[in-house]
């Protein structure tokens, strides 16, 4: 095509040499010089001032055309379109092609198409599927183990047009082991954190994604106050990025800091002994610690301020310990209890034996607090019946009585502890105190307690 124009413009000139040879010839013969002459003047006016495209760039689709049109400009000011006259050219026809000014899309790139006439040229850029931007329908992604997500790719082209190349693109996992990736469709594996990428037409989009990554971790009790012995369960509860919770109590590592005060089992804690100690719970690179008390003591105190026991005699205190929490418990028997004095008193389980006259201090120790009593232990100074002597008639009863008095002055009932004996049980009997008249006459009741005895004289009429 473009041998052709050359053609035709060398007949061209080739007419208008000859036209102005003719002119020169029959100038002699009259009035022919004149309309050479004019010919001549018009073509001088001619002369080309610009050359302009109607477009100063082309952006296409693959496949897509466009037809530009060409005009030229004169010094007169008068235009013409020389589209079809002018020579039209491609820097890269794998992108694009050109023929009188319809441009045709090939493949994805850029190049330029420059059409030429009468000396002047005019170049424009052309672009085929050229993206001005890539995104994707998420700015972060943040998944639990297992979870997956489709991510959406849109491409905007350089003539603002858009579409879906999710398929198309090529995707990126920075971390297999947290998320996989296929044509958008991201899968969490295991917990951590990375970035998926997608590359499509020369841009290229990153995001990241979190799986079960946690913003904060927390247990249902701020502190714990138990008995030894006692159990308490414990529940751990993950709060992600995503706002969700999920108990997280059997998948948590629990520690205890010390396992002689307590023990920890999926969030299960166990009093082993009395102390204070820690628990922890450990979970998605959080951690939470909570303090632990066992039988911790506030006060321990005794339901008495002083005992008093009589050698042979018992008796029983109670020994109360105020926890922290508030509470009250009875340790009587948890206690460590000691004697100053074993000659006068022993106790054992907060019970208290009198062994000899004489005063002691008891003390009881427990959960790391002390208590001490007094105690003080008398012996039997003398004994004594309620009566000295009974008259009864036959088949009469009589109760009497028998009390102990001690050194420390206290007295006693002993009338059931005490032995008592008729010495003529033809007269009258006695048992635990209860004295029956027999027949007529007269006999003596024997008391004995403890090594000391009194006498009853009785009759019987």
């Amino acid at each position: 095509m473009k041998r052709d124009r050359k053609l035709v413009r060398g007949w061209q000139k080739a007419m208008l040499a000859a036209v102005l040879t003719c002119g020169v010839v029959l100038a002699g013969a009259g009035q022919v010089p004149v309309y050479a002459k004019t010919e001549t003047t018009d073509q001088a006016q001619k002369k080309i001032s610009k050359l302009s495209a109607s477009a100063t760039s082309v952006k296409l689709k693959k496949d897509g055309t466009q037809q530009l049109a060409l005009t030229v400009t004169y010094t007169d000011k008068t235009k013409e379109d020389v589209t079809q006259k002018a020579d039209w050219t491609s820097s890269d026809s794998e992108v694009a092609t050109v023929e009188a000014g319809l441009v045709t899309a090939v493949d994805s790139g850029k190049t330029k198409v420059k059409a030429s006439y009468g000396g002047k040229n005019v170049t424009l850029s052309v672009e085929v599927d050229v993206i001005s931007k890539l995104a994707v329908d998420q700015k972060k992604l943040t998944l639990r183990e297992g979870a997956t997500q489709q991510i959406t790719a849109t491409a905007t082209y350089s003539d603002k047009s858009t579409a879906n190349v999710t398929e198309g693109a090529e995707w990126f996992s920075g971390d297999s082991e947290v998320v996989t990736v296929e044509n958008g469709l991201v899968t969490a594996v295991g917990s951590g954190k990375t970035k998926v990428s997608v590359k499509y037409g020369g841009k290229t989009v990153t995001l990241p994604v979190e799986v079960d990554i946690i913003s904060k971790l927390a247990v249902d009790q701020k502190k714990l106050v138990l008995r030894n012995d006692e159990t308490k369960q414990i529940a751990a509860t993950a709060t992600y990025t995503d706002k969700k919770t999920a108990n997280v109590t059997e998948e948590a590592k629990w520690t205890s800091a010390d396992s002689e005060v307590v023990t920890v089992d999926k969030g299960l804690v166990t009093a082993v002994g009395p102390g204070k100690t820690k628990i922890s719970v450990t979970y998605g690179g959080k951690t939470v610690t909570l303090p632990v008390e066992v039988d911790i003591i506030s006060k321990l105190a005794l339901d008495k301020k002083i005992a008093y026991v009589h050698p042979g005699k018992t008796d029983s205190l109670k020994l109360t310990a105020s926890l922290s929490n508030g509470d009250k418990v009875d340790v009587t028997e948890k206690a460590e209890w000691t004697t100053s004095n074993p000659e006068v008193a022993t106790v054992e389980g907060g019970v208290v034996t009198g062994v000899g006259a004489g005063k002691a201090k008891l003390t009881a120790k427990y959960g790391g607090k002390t208590v001490t009593i007094s105690v003080e232990s008398a012996v039997l100074s003398k004994l004594e019946a309620d009566t000295k002597q009974v008259t009864l008639k036959e088949g009469e009863t009589k109760e009497l009585k028998a009390s102990a008095r001690y050194t420390d002055k206290t007295k006693a009932d002993v009338t059931l502890e005490a032995d008592w004996t008729s010495v003529n049980q033809k007269v009258a009997t006695v048992e635990g105190g209860k004295i029956t008249a027999v027949k007529a006459g007269r006999t003596n009741v024997i008391v004995t307690y403890n090594g000391k005895m009194v006498s009853i004289s009785v009759t019987v009429k």
